[in-house]
């Protein structure tokens, strides 16, 4: 991750293969990206292919669709909630499974 905390695709893709080459059973990703890739399509085919139980969240902007992986209908997109149980501003929108 660079300072900015943006997180660089390829590097993404290596640990989502490196986590698949351990045989895990869940993959819980809590960052996205706003661009579809087939690239990561891919590989989350491959997880999901392999019996892998995917799970992303991530905060956005006020209003924001969820990112990708969330917004891929494979994967368990989950949204934030306060303690109150009400959706926060910085929750995804769009294509969210839970909240």
């Amino acid at each position: 991750m660079s300072e900015d905390k943006s997180v660089n695709l390829q590097d993404f893709i290596r640990g989502f293969e490196w986590a698949i080459d351990q045989d895990v059973d869940i993959i819980n990703i809590s960052l996205g990206f706003s661009r579809y890739t087939d690239e990561l399509r891919s590989v989350i085919n491959q997880a999901i292919g392999q019996g892998i139980i995917i799970s992303a969240s991530e905060n956005t902007p006020k209003g924001m669709n969820a990112l990708f992986p969330a917004r891929f209908e494979n994967v368990v997109s989950v949204g934030a909630i306060n303690e109150h149980h009400e959706i926060i501003s910085e929750s995804g929108i769009g294509r969210i499974d839970l909240h």
